[in-house]
């Protein structure tokens, strides 16, 4: 004797096709993190302005002059490229990333970007955050 031609299709060795123990959370049916794009978590760059010697400045009394968000990289480059996108003045600065409570010197912006150098983000709160100061070339020139 056959099977009806409406039949459903064989179960291939389950012992029940509904209401069993697993509740459809069998392996493969639920996402994994690996299912999901890779994301790269976004840091906020705050950008600092001033004449003034970097030495005499203390970033706890300091008030950024504007920030923007940005995926959390290892090297300035990328920062700058997308910073001077929004803020052309950028070149025409010489560039201190914060670096162990002391600012560190990047250069022009076009050292800056050749050199790449390595960049350290601080945290607040939950979130990663890159300081970058823009000293305007009168302190330099005041210095001599």
């Amino acid at each position: 004797m056959t099977s009806p031609s409406d039949s459903p299709s064989r179960a291939f060795g389950a012992s029940r096709t509904v209401g069993g123990i697993l509740r459809g959370k069998a392996l493969g049916n639920t996402p994994n993190l690996s299912d999901y794009p890779e994301m790269d978590p976004q840091g906020k760059v705050r950008v600092y302005t001033s004449n003034a010697d970097p030495a005499e400045m203390d970033l706890i009394e300091m008030k950024s002059s504007f920030s923007m968000n940005h995926p959390v990289v290892s090297n300035v480059a990328p920062v700058l490229q997308a910073l001077d996108g929004r803020y052309s003045p950028i070149r025409r600065n010489r560039i201190f990333i914060m670096d162990d409570d002391h600012w560190s010197p990047m250069g022009q912006f076009e050292n800056a970007i050749s050199f790449n150098d390595s960049i350290f983000w601080s945290r607040e709160g939950n979130n990663q955050v890159l300081h970058l100061l823009l000293v305007n070339f009168i302190y330099i020139l005041k210095s001599f």
